[in-house]
């Protein structure tokens, strides 16, 4: 379970489709936007002993049990 607050993001099929990002970069992992588009969650380069670079589009540092008491917030409390 991630936090995701994102309203763009790269389709996995664009992301494909870019011959120089699709020979450097391997999708591991894909989420939903609340408006039901699938983007790129993670990547990381397909030599990664060579170039260790990977990519995130959510929050690694944000607590899955964090709980708000500022009104308004869309923080999801369930899995």
């Amino acid at each position: 379970v991630t936090y995701n607050h994102h309203h763009d993001g790269v389709s996995p099929d664009i992301l494909e489709a870019d011959e120089g990002a699709n020979d450097m970069f391997v999708v591991t992992s894909t989420s939903v936007a609340p408006n039901g588009r699938r983007f790129v969650a993670s990547m990381e380069a397909r030599d990664f002993d060579t170039y260790p670079y990977y990519g995130v589009q959510w929050h690694p540092e944000k607590n899955g049990f964090e709980h708000s008491a500022q009104p308004g917030t869309d923080i999801a409390y369930n899995s």
